[in-house]
């Protein structure tokens, strides 16, 4: 997390592993975290906004291969600006009645999800 933190001691009290594909520019964070204890939560929501928004400050993505889903659907815009009104007319042209993974990518209705993370 070192190189997350931009170089500054860890700020996070949870344990934390870099795993994946790194030669391609993709990696995963695994946090070791309890689900049922909100100050726990909340720190990892924070440590994961962090990470985005240094990805996206780096000129990278705030997802790799597993897609936007909910947890990251907030960063969207700042990532890909005016593309994602591209994307929601997609979507509704091609699912009208928004029965395709609801809620996942873009918000038909023109919202932004707040990325909650997900127990």
């Amino acid at each position: 997390m070192y190189c997350l933190n931009q170089g500054r001691p860890r700020a996070f009290s949870f344990p934390a592993t870099i795993v994946g594909h790194v030669g391609d520019g993709n990696f995963d964070v695994h946090c070791v975290i309890d689900p049922n204890n909100p100050l726990e939560m909340e720190e990892a929501r924070r440590f994961s906004e962090q990470t985005v928004e240094r990805a996206l400050g780096m000129s990278g993505t705030c997802t790799g291969e597993h897609g936007i889903g909910i947890g990251k659907m907030k960063y969207l815009a700042e990532e890909h600006g005016p593309a994602v009104d591209v994307m929601r007319t997609i979507k509704k042209a091609l699912d009208p009645d928004n029965r395709t993974n609801p809620g996942k990518l873009v918000n038909v209705d023109d919202t932004v999800d707040d990325g909650d993370l997900q127990a």
